[in-house]
């Protein structure tokens, strides 16, 4: 949780390279996080990485469903 605030702080002021960094921390520690995958493909996003948001939100719909299934 810490990472997570600190993270939306960076953004918040502006300093999107240090929140994707903070948030693949904190994914790092909580691979199952939705809220962190969400978070990190946004600033992923905004800083123009497209291709890796996207594979960070294929991956949480993994972990949400691992079977694939609906």
């Amino acid at each position: 949780p810490t990472l997570n605030a600190l993270a939306g702080l960076e953004a918040a002021t502006g300093r999107t390279t240090e929140a994707r960094d903070l948030l693949q921390r904190s994914l790092a520690a909580d691979p199952s996080s939705v809220p962190v995958r969400v978070a990190l493909a946004t600033v992923q996003s905004r800083l123009g990485a497209n291709d890796e948001a996207l594979k960070t939100l294929e991956a949480d719909a993994k972990v949400a469903d691992p079977a694939g299934g609906l």
